[in-house]
């Protein structure tokens, strides 16, 4: 929800619009684990580089076709909002 600003979007359905798996996928073996902070760095690369799939309506299905791939977040602004935002909810965490 961090990323995504439509009102359409709330916690009751994010679920269905964002691969949650994707999201959490390790890519290096400093990545895992399911401490605050290698979970923290997952979601917010994955977040960042567009590293997961979203649906733009209804559900993500994968062999349906209804999903695509996030685009990097480039804007500086934006990457700081995010950044910032995730920060905020991990400190909540700790």
């Amino acid at each position: 929800m961090l990323r995504f600003t439509a009102k359409s979007y709330n916690e009751d359905n994010i679920a269905d619009v964002v691969s949650i798996d994707d999201l959490l996928n390790v890519d290096r073996k400093e990545d895992a684990g399911n401490g605050l902070y290698e979970v923290f760095n997952r979601v917010q690369e994955s977040l960042i580089q567009g590293k997961y799939l979203y649906a733009t309506n209804g559900k993500v299905d994968r062999q349906v076709g209804k999903a695509r791939k996030a685009r990097p977040i480039k804007n500086f602004k934006q990457s700081i909002s995010v950044n910032k935002k995730l920060s905020e909810l991990a400190f909540e965490l700790v």
